[in-house]
């Protein structure tokens, strides 16, 4: 039975991440959170506890640090997610089996569910590991909490304190759920007795360090999340609540109607693998419920269904609030990063309900596993389509950035870098943002301080410079742009005579070299300033193309739709 568990958990990590893993490349903030690796790497010590994004992420750059010293990052990055994706699933799976030791099968359901559970537009995007590494840590330090709840050693109450504290020192979406906790241990003794006091307190006190910081975090109006965070009404924050709520449970809009960042590039993987993907899924996880006694209808005892339903409800209140909490959250519209942790919830939840639903159809308690082999199937195919975006996406970011490389192989010490685009796509370009155009430059060309001297001219962003006879001065703002109009502020001069400007290319995707100013500006000369050079192991890595199964794809031109 184990095996048989084993066996369908990794066909669906497989299936939902796994097909094309090897041949995507860095999607958007992949590339932010990889050079800063490569910025930490040079203390490594001091910055495998340095924070990532937030005072309260010591852990987030883990995996990207482990990525960065590999030398085959964007591979490693990728195992990672993957190795993340299936431990989540089965630690549910393990919690479940301890919270019903007899209910092996409500156990494979929630397990496979949380596997297919695909509804967050970053699902197998590298930058969601430190969420699935989060929700790992938290599951498991239930799963330790419960143990010490049915009778366990000490020990297991230091192991969940431990687990939970690697898990908000991770990220920061678990909050609300951690905030909850003590519910979550009364609905598994079913009453307020020492056990369930003294569980509380340790929880709450090995909190006190990461709390104290988060809300310093939270009150800081300098901080990501003072940017991060939009103001929302009341009405405002319930109706965006309740769309990400739904979204758990509307697995269909996984894959048809998935809402869109940018514009989404032509597919790439065709409908036949969508179907025989989600086809091959749905009848290993009917198979796997079926001998593990799922809906069954049999009759469970008072304690057990007692517990059942105080869990489910535990579960759904978690769901909510860990939703709510992203209500206001940028890009929170089109569901990203707000189900990476709300996930395993929904799954717990769906699991159950199964359960309940066998319970009360006597006649036929088997046809209750439609409704979970739904979201399997759906799921599976989400996933896919994931999967089809990243590869897409990556087709182009890759012809994007290798095109930098093939304008200037190489650049002189202390060369500074423009890269104009002054006509933006509707998709998303690999360097459209300042601060993913500095950490390409440095990835690309194994040098962290040319992050410093890159410049991302994209005016309708207000990020734009003007000609000088010294060079060209450049500000990162509106704000900033007025404030070197009215001499304020000097702005960022990059003299001619150590300037190299390459200007992007929309129809094509790609970047061109200006080789001459339109004013000729004499002391512009990009072509003294460029090196012949050979890109760096990690660079030809990062930007490798096709390794497996992509390589049996139907090829299409690069497409501006």
């Amino acid at each position: 039975m184990k095996r048989d568990t084993v066996f369908l958990f990794a066909v669906l990590t497989l299936l939902v991440w796994g097909l094309f893993a090897p041949d995507r490349g860095l999607f958007h903030d992949d590339a932010a959170q990889l050079s800063w690796a490569q910025a930490a790497a040079a203390h490594p010590l001091r910055g495998l506890f340095e924070p990532l994004g937030g005072p309260t992420r010591r852990l987030l750059g883990v995996p990207w640090l482990l990525a960065w010293a590999s030398g085959t990052p964007a591979l490693v990055l990728q195992a990672l997610y993957g190795a993340c994706w299936f431990a989540t699933g089965w630690i549910l799976f393990a919690l479940v089996r301890a919270l019903f030791p007899a209910r092996r099968g409500v156990a494979v359901v929630a397990g496979a569910l949380a596997l297919t559970a695909t509804s967050d537009f970053l699902t197998n995007a590298p930058e969601a590991t430190g969420y699935s590494i989060s929700a790992f840590a938290f599951l498991a330090a239930l799963l330790a909490a419960t143990r010490w709840l049915a009778g366990g050693p000490p020990r297991t109450l230091v192991f969940a304190a431990v687990l939970v504290n690697v898990g908000v020192f991770t990220t920061d979406g678990l909050a609300p759920a951690v905030a909850l906790t003590p519910l979550f241990f009364l609905a598994v003794r079913g009453r307020l007795d020492r056990r369930v006091a003294v569980a509380a307190a340790a929880w709450g006190l090995s909190l006190v360090p990461w709390a104290v910081t988060f809300l310093r975090f939270l009150n800081d109006p300098t901080s990501y999340a003072a940017v991060a965070l939009r103001p929302l009404g009341a009405a405002e924050r319930a109706r965006s609540t309740l769309a990400i709520v739904a979204h758990n449970f509307s697995p269909w809009r996984w894959v048809w109607s998935r809402p869109t960042w940018f514009d989404s590039p032509p597919s790439l993987v065709p409908p036949w693998l969508y179907a025989g993907a989600a086809l091959a899924g749905t009848l290993l996880f009917v198979r796997a419920a079926f001998r593990a006694d799922a809906a069954s209808g049999d009759t469970w005892s008072a304690d057990e269904r007692g517990r059942a339903v105080r869990v489910g409800a535990v579960a759904l209140l978690f769901l909510v609030t860990t939703n709510g909490a992203f209500a206001g959250v940028q890009f929170s519209d089109v569901f990203y990063r707000t189900h990476l942790i709300s996930r395993v919830f929904a799954s717990l939840a769906l699991a159950l309900a199964t359960e309940e639903l066998a319970r009360r159809v006597p006649r036929a308690p088997r046809l209750t596993l439609l409704l979970p082999a739904v979201f399997v199937g759906l799921g599976v195919a989400g996933g896919v389509e994931r999967q089809d975006f990243y590869l897409s996406t990556w087709h182009r970011n890759r012809n994007e950035l290798s095109s930098i490389l093939e304008e200037a192989p190489g650049l002189a010490p202390g060369t500074s870098l423009v890269l104009m685009m002054v006509e933006s796509s509707p998709a998303l370009q690999a360097t459209r943002a300042p601060y993913l155009a500095q950490s390409w430059a440095g990835l690309l060309y194994g040098d962290v301080s040319l992050a410093w001297r890159t410049f991302l001219f994209l005016p309708e962003h207000g990020s734009a410079c003007r000609t000088e006879d010294a060079g060209m001065r450049c500000w990162r703002s509106n704000a900033e742009r007025d404030a070197v109009s009215r001499g304020v502020s000097p702005g960022l001069l990059l003299p001619w005579e150590r300037l190299v400007v390459l200007v992007y290319d929309p129809a094509a995707w790609r970047y061109r070299l200006v080789p001459a100013t339109p004013d000729s500006r004499p002391l512009y000369d990009p072509a003294a300033r460029i090196v012949d050079a050979r890109p760096a192991p990690r660079t030809r890595e990062l930007l490798a193309g096709d390794r497996l199964l992509a390589r049996l794809l139907p090829e299409r031109p690069l497409d501006r739709r």
